[in-house]
């Protein structure tokens, strides 16, 4: 193992220390979670517009 990896232990800490930067993470995280689903959504609407047509 590196030395320089932070343990699992030492995260929380780490985030304790400078939250402005685990908030831009999480923020990160969410936008580009929200912007896969996005995505995948705009590439599905054909397939559930045929989908409700076809009912």
């Amino acid at each position: 193992m590196a030395t320089n990896i932070p343990s699992v232990k030492g995260s929380p800490k780490l985030m304790a220390e400078t939250p402005e930067l685990s908030l831009c993470i999480a923020l990160t995280g969410i936008s580009a979670i929200r912007g896969y689903v996005f995505r995948l959504v705009l590439k599905n609407i054909p397939l559930i517009a045929n989908y409700y047509k076809g009912e």
